[in-house]
C-alpha cells in the first residue's frame, strides 16, 4: 500500500500555452457571452454614434466609450478594441464632414444674400 501513495502525483497544472489558448477563445463573441452573439460592425457603428452624440470630447476616453458599448451589449467588447477606435475615428469624421458641409451651405446662402444685395443697387443704378 505504500508504493501507491508514493506514485499519487497531484494532477498537472495548465502550462502557459494551454492558458494562452483557453483566452484567446475568450470574447470572440461565438457562444462566449451569455447576452447573445458579438454586435456587428454596424450596430457597434451605429451605438458609438449615438454615444458620441451625447458625450464630452474634452473628457471622454477610449476605455470610457468601451464601457457604454458593454453597458450597450451586455458584454465585455475590450476584445475589439481597436476595431472600436477605427470606428469612433469614422464616425468623428462623418460628424466634422457634416458640420464642415452645413457651414459651407450656410456660407453660401449668406454669400447669396450679400451678392443680391449687390446686385440691387446697381439695378437701381441703370
Amino acid at each position: 500500500m505504500e508504493d501507491s501513495v508514493e506514485r499519487w502525483r497531484p494532477p498537472p497544472q495548465p502550462t502557459k500555452r494551454g492558458a494562452k489558448a483557453s483566452s484567446e477563445n475568450k470574447g470572440k463573441g461565438k457562444g462566449s457571452n451569455d447576452a447573445g452573439s458579438a454586435p456587428t460592425t454596424k450596430q457597434l457603428h451605429a451605438v458609438v454614434s449615438d454615444i458620441l452624440k451625447e458625450v464630452d470630447f474634452n473628457t471622454a476616453t477610449l476605455a470610457d466609450i468601451l464601457r457604454k458599448l458593454g453597458a450597450h451589449f451586455k458584454m465585455d467588447l475590450m476584445d475589439r478594441k481597436s476595431e472600436v477606435k477605427r470606428i469612433i475615428v469614422e464616425v468623428i469624421n462623418s460628424m466634422s464632414d457634416d458640420e464642415g458641409e452645413e457651414e459651407n451651405d450656410e456660407d453660401a446662402e449668406e454669400n447669396g444674400k450679400k451678392e443680391n444685395s449687390k446686385e440691387d443697387p446697381d439695378e437701381d443704378e441703370k
